[in-house]
């Protein structure tokens, strides 16, 4: 049985009003890395790691990757990119691997060491639609101009009370 600890790298290709954002945006593409390490003490003679990633549509995407030779606690970082965000809401990642020698494998979390079962949800990402971004930042312009007018009307008070002499 070999031991192989898996970390998930996602990142957003996603640009509004052409500037990079961190989420991950509906029709927009993320790229995602499959950072694999062997956890055993022994060499891992290569093998496949297949990814599904499902949205809450109903859709889903499924890949095989190749893993190659990995020697006791040498890591490979697995690329796929483009991949479209097809819905807003919760994207799973759920992970499977084989050696080419038909040996089982246990993927675990490099942070917890605690094994998969078959077909969990590994990783997830949130995809959200352009309008929940916009209105974040309508919000935050907003939450900013009032306090910019709660400030002003502070500092009429102090001054109708003479408490700040310098303001006059």
């Amino acid at each position: 049985m070999y031991h192989i600890n898996l970390e998930v790298d996602v990142k957003s290709s996603a640009r509004i009003f052409g500037l990079p954002v961190r989420s991950f945006v509906v029709g927009e593409k993320f790229d995602a890395v499959y950072i694999l390490t062997n956890g055993d003490k022994k060499a891992f003679p290569g093998g496949h790691l297949s990814a599904l990633i499902r949205w809450p549509v109903g859709e889903s995407r499924s890949l095989k990757i190749d893993i190659p030779r990995l020697e006791p606690g040498e890591t490979c970082k697995l690329k796929d990119c483009g991949i479209p965000v097809l819905s807003q809401g919760y994207t799973t990642f759920q992970f499977s691997a084989s050696s080419i020698e038909d040996e089982a494998i246990v993927i675990t979390s490099k942070y917890s060491g605690v094994g998969l079962f078959p077909h969990p949800a590994w990783h997830f990402i949130v995809g959200k639609t352009r309008e929940e971004i916009y209105q974040y930042w309508a919000l935050l312009v907003s939450a900013i101009g009032l306090s910019i007018i709660a400030l002003e009307k502070v500092i009429q008070a102090l001054r109708f009370l003479s408490i700040i002499p310098f303001l006059n």
